[in-house]
């Protein structure tokens, strides 16, 4: 698979082969934490995600900012409307597929590995929330 795009349609597909029950789901209770812990949030105070909590930044059980500041801007993207967040989601699942596919291929210098290695990563994710 020498082709790029070839690759990236079958991370599309894999992805939403192994998402598609997650389209009609709705929010879980940790996701009303982070709304309310960036909800009030605005384009001069989300600087707040990226401190930790005793230099004034948001309640967090751990510093691990890509969370809340994902939740924000899909808040400000989407709304309460989960298909935004959920597509998000995806996009960053295979944006994280592509880069084990690199870093595969950069490790063992071999293609078929590589992707075998990227369908893992794409069609196995972890899904323990739906079930």
């Amino acid at each position: 698979m020498n082709n790029p795009k070839k690759l990236i349609l079958l991370s599309l597909i894999l992805c939403f082969i192994s998402y598609y029950k997650v389209f009609p789901a709705y929010f879980v209770a940790e996701d009303w934490e982070w709304f309310d812990r960036v909800g009030a949030l605005n384009i001069f105070s989300v600087y707040k995600i990226f401190l930790p909590q005793k230099l004034g930044g948001i309640e967090a059980f751990f510093y691990r900012p890509t969370v809340p500041f994902s939740f924000w801007v899909n808040l400000k993207l989407f709304g309460l409307n989960p298909i935004g967040y959920h597509l998000t989601n995806i996009f960053l699942h295979l944006t994280a597929a592509l880069l084990v596919y690199k870093t595969a291929l950069h490790l063992v210098n071999n293609r078929k590995s590589a992707i075998l290695s990227f369908c893992f990563d794409t069609a196995f994710n972890e899904k323990s929330e739906l079930y």
